[in-house]
């Protein structure tokens, strides 16, 4: 399998190779943008991506609202809910603005590691796969902190979500822990099928740092447009790029940039930040920032 990217920088591909993941295959710093044909998607490639019916070893319950915060009011208005897993089901800002429930609500975090032999998913509506029970480990009226190990113990991740009221926005630390004896490099993501402004028809757009779509504004539309951001937070220390995906369906994670197409105007589409790391050694951390709000 060859894992993909579009648009990287060098600096990006250079982490991957030079950090203890020389069982990659295929990664090569001077094929950029190189997809085959860019517009293939898990249901045109025949490829077996992520199974819309749960796994035995994750909560059947992925969609349902576990916490909800709410904060504001008419422009700062924000309100949120997660799932017991760490998924956002449900993201309004300003009031009455809805930017991601929908009849799959699909929002979530994938990871790849092995050099694409091991992969974990879960995308709420969209499925998921290969992590185990969640544990709740903190809820306050502003803070969920969630813990998930992967069925096969290799990976802990620890979620805590935070309400900023003064953005508003919501804050999202992923820390992730290496359990296994080796040294280990790959690809961690957060995604959402985004439906900013109550529409599943969208513009959506990226940059290195952050990941949105949005209603566009024009002369002949009768209503306010909004949109949702999906951006990293502070400084990351790991190297990091945003994604427009030209499909309301969940990446394939260790190829998760196969229908990245650039710019995208009234299209269906849903919002990528991932993240290559490299060299994690046995129970070290790498730490990700990231945080949802509306604009």
């Amino acid at each position: 399998m060859k894992l993909k990217f579009k648009f990287v920088p060098l600096a990006f591909i250079a982490l991957l190779t030079m950090c203890a993941v020389s069982t990659w295959p295929q990664i090569r710093g001077f094929h950029f943008g190189i997809l085959g044909n860019p517009h293939l998607n898990a249901e045109s490639s025949g490829k077996t991506q992520q199974d819309p019916a749960q796994d035995g070893d994750v909560s059947a319950d992925t969609t349902s609202c576990a916490y909800t915060f709410v904060s504001g009011s008419a422009e700062t208005y924000m309100k949120y809910c997660v799932t017991v897993n760490g998924n956002f089901v449900l993201f309004q800002s300003p009031s009455g603005i809805e930017h991601i429930k929908s009849a799959t609500s699909s929002e979530g975090y994938g990871l790849c590691t092995g050099g694409g032999s091991n992969s974990y998913w879960d995308w709420a509506g969209a499925g998921a796969s290969n992590w185990g029970k969640a544990t709740l480990l903190t809820h306050t009226a502003t803070v969920v902190k969630i813990e998930r190990t992967t069925t096969d113990g290799a990976w802990t991740l620890t979620q805590t979500i935070t309400q900023v009221a003064a953005g508003p926005y919501a804050k999202i630390e992923m820390q992730f822990k290496n359990n296994t004896a080796a040294a280990q490099g790959g690809f961690f993501m957060r995604w959402a099928d985004v439906n900013a402004d109550n529409s599943t028809i969208n513009n959506l757009d990226s940059t290195a740092r952050s990941a949105w779509g949005y209603r566009p504004s024009t002369n002949t539309i009768s209503f306010t447009p909004y949109g949702l951001l999906l951006q990293n937070f502070g400084v990351a220390t790991v190297e990091h790029f945003g994604y427009a995906l030209n499909t309301n369906q969940p990446p394939d994670v260790c190829e998760p940039a196969l229908t990245a197409t650039g710019t995208l105007t009234a299209t269906d589409g849903s919002i990528l930040m991932l993240y290559a790391f490299g060299g994690l050694a046995k129970n070290q951390i790498a730490t990700i920032n990231l945080k949802y709000t509306g604009f």
